[in-house]
């Protein structure tokens, strides 16, 4: 019994209490914000469902009378109720939060039954294979952005753990902002 348990709640991802407000299809629809079934909270007979289990990797849609069956592996991802979007590789989901100069993610899950863990990813675009966020990754990402790679040892240090801080003067991810300045240093 106890195994069983464990079993569900590593496959439990955060996503599972927030209303689903559509579906992107691709990176492109994330791109530019278009929605593939808007749900619309005042029509009963319209819901997205998304299943949170190893053994039900798909997103269930019923429209009216037609039920429609997507395979998390075969879209790009989704966006809740309340603006937070997520992004599917996968059978993994990892929310988006922030896509600008590079794409950054956090994956939120239980690492043991009382242990929640947040890990960091980032991609160089939305279509782009997602990869930890650590310096040596970026680095590799960008390899001949030397500007950027001095940045990153100046802000960060080599402390991966650093690469998450937001920069509330510029409203952005200061990776994000660093990576921008660099690159329109080199224009």
């Amino acid at each position: 019994m106890k195994t069983t348990i464990a079993i569900v709640l590593l496959s439990i991802n955060f996503s599972f209490a927030q209303e689903i407000s559509g579906i992107y299809l691709s990176a492109n629809d994330f791109k530019s914000d278009k929605l593939s079934f808007p749900e619309n909270p005042n029509q009963k007979s319209h819901r997205i469902k998304l299943h949170n289990s190893i053994y039900k990797p798909f997103i269930e849609i019923k429209k009216d009378s037609e039920n429609i069956v997507y395979r998390k592996s075969d879209v790009f991802g989704y966006k809740t109720v309340d603006g937070n979007a997520f992004r599917f590789v996968k059978e993994s989901e990892y929310k988006i939060l922030e896509s600008k100069a590079i794409t950054l993610y956090a994956r939120t899950y239980f690492a043991s039954k009382a242990t929640v863990k947040t890990e960091y990813f980032f991609s160089i675009d939305t279509s782009s294979a997602i990869l930890p966020l650590t310096v040596f990754n970026l680095k590799n990402a960008f390899p001949i952005n030397h500007q950027f790679h001095d940045l990153l040892n100046i802000y960060f240090d080599n402390d991966d753990n650093k690469l998450i801080k937001y920069d509330a003067f510029n409203k952005t991810y200061l990776l994000n902002h660093l990576l921008e300045e660099s690159l329109n240093k080199k224009q």
